[in-house]
């Protein structure tokens, strides 16, 4: 028994690291309407526009909430397609914010590109993340 409670103590101070993370892929030639749309969402659930901020490279738009757990949904161009990222960490408990955005988002892609979203929740199949690294005022490139 006080092992448990220990143990409860620990989980309760620490808390719990979970992350959830889809993404949905589709055609590119829409990027205007399918930011006014995702904006909207993003704001109505309290997200704030950092998309001038983000580092990744041919950004279409990045909202957030939070710091240390966090909401954020991201539009980015690859290759020949669009990807949108909608993701979750938790340093804690949490995710309605994540799981209420989530078929609004997919709602809202399917109203716009029909049957050509692809929707994607297998860890081994999503497209990462790359940022460039921002150059420091006075810095030289070698």
């Amino acid at each position: 028994m006080k092992g448990s409670v220990c143990l409860l103590c620990a989980l309760v101070v620490v808390g719990c690291q979970s992350m959830a993370w889809v993404q949905y892929h589709v055609p590119t030639g829409k990027e205007a309407a399918m930011k006014g749309r995702l904006s909207e969402i993003a704001q109505t659930h309290g997200l704030s526009d950092r998309t001038e901020t983000s580092l990744v490279p041919d950004i279409i738009l990045y909202f957030v909430v939070g710091d240390r757990s966090f909401t954020d949904l991201g539009a980015r161009r690859w290759n020949d397609k669009v990807i949108v990222d909608l993701q979750f960490r938790c340093a804690g408990l949490g995710g309605k914010t994540f799981d209420a955005m989530k078929p609004k988002v997919l709602g809202a892609l399917r109203e716009l590109y029909g049957g050509e979203v692809t929707e994607i929740t297998e860890r081994s199949e999503l497209i990462p993340l790359h940022w460039e690294e921002p150059v420091q005022p006075g810095a030289t490139e070698q």
